[in-house]
Order: C-alpha cells, then structure tokens, then sequence
C-alpha cells in the first residue's frame, strides 16, 4: 500500500542502497533508461543489446545486471536470450514491493543478482532472471502473480536454481 512511482531513481541510487554488493563484484552504472516497465519499446531492447554486446565484445566486463521493472521483465528476459551470443551472464531483477514499502524485496534481489552474474557457475547459462531467492531461464520465465514476492515461475521446467548465502545452486 506503500505509494509508487516507476523510473524515479536512478542506477546509481539503487547500488548505493544496497552497499554490500560493492564486496562481491567491482560495479560500474550505465543508465540506459529510467522508465516503467510498461513503457518498454523495441528502440529500448535494442539500445539494451546493443549496450550489452559492446560490453562482452570489448571485454570490459564479466556479467551484466539488469535492474527492470517486473511488468515487462521476462519479455526483455526472452529479447535478450535471442540476441546475446555471449557466454558471459546476464541477470535481470527487480521488486515487487517498492523501496518505500515495508520489507522492500528490491535490494537483497539486486544482491543475489550480482552474486550470480559474478559467479563463474552462471558461466554460459544465458540471461537469467533472479527474483525471491531463485533464479529462472530466460526461455520459459513467467510473471504468475501481480503483487506477491514469488511472482515468477518457470512453469515448464522450473528454476535453475537457488541463491543460499550469495552462492548459486544451480
């Protein structure tokens, strides 16, 4: 019941509010756009990939997270595992409460994201999206629920696996 308003803060805002990740992973914040979910357009998708297969060509980085508003989140996911041809990971997530709620999901999902994408299990599984202590295939991820912490599922195969103490157990 908390207010919400999509796209107000930016990348740099959502890191610096989780600080424990600056000890599992050396990040650097490129904003490519601070928009709802719903507004997500194909100009976008493709500025994304385009972005991240710079990134992985020019071997400036070893994974990318990608923080994104749930309602659009598994179709990005879907975009993205078609055109990245890289092994490198790549990690959506988001919340389902906002960061002004009570328990806001937010951070400690941003956290297992980055824990992911750093491991070298996620290592040439393709984007993936972690939310609610697992993470899912990109290729068969759905959003179940709109208002609960579990809201995505994989309802084919299930998930890849599980976040315990910021390792992943595929």
């Amino acid at each position: 019941q908390a207010s919400y308003n999509p796209g107000i803060l930016s990348v740099e805002q959502i890191i610096s509010s989780v600080p424990a990740v600056n000890e599992i992973a050396n990040l650097d914040a490129i904003q490519v756009c601070n928009i709802s979910s719903q507004n997500m357009e194909e100009q976008i998708w493709l500025q994304l990939w385009k972005t991240i297969d710079s990134l992985f060509a020019n071997k400036l980085c070893d994974g990318v997270v990608i923080t994104h508003g749930t309602d659009t989140m598994e179709e990005t996911a879907y975009f993205l595992n078609l055109t990245v041809r890289h092994p490198n990971p790549v990690v959506l997530t988001g919340s389902m409460r906002p960061a002004s709620a009570l328990s806001a999901d937010g951070p400690f999902n941003l956290y297992n994201a980055v824990a992911l994408a750093s491991s070298k299990e996620a290592y040439g599984k393709g984007v993936m999206v972690a939310m609610n202590d697992l993470f899912f295939c990109a290729n068969d991820v759905t959003k179940s629920h709109t208002t609960n912490t579990a809201a995505f599922t994989c309802p084919n195969y299930g998930p890849l696996g599980q976040m315990r103490d910021g390792k992943p157990n595929f």
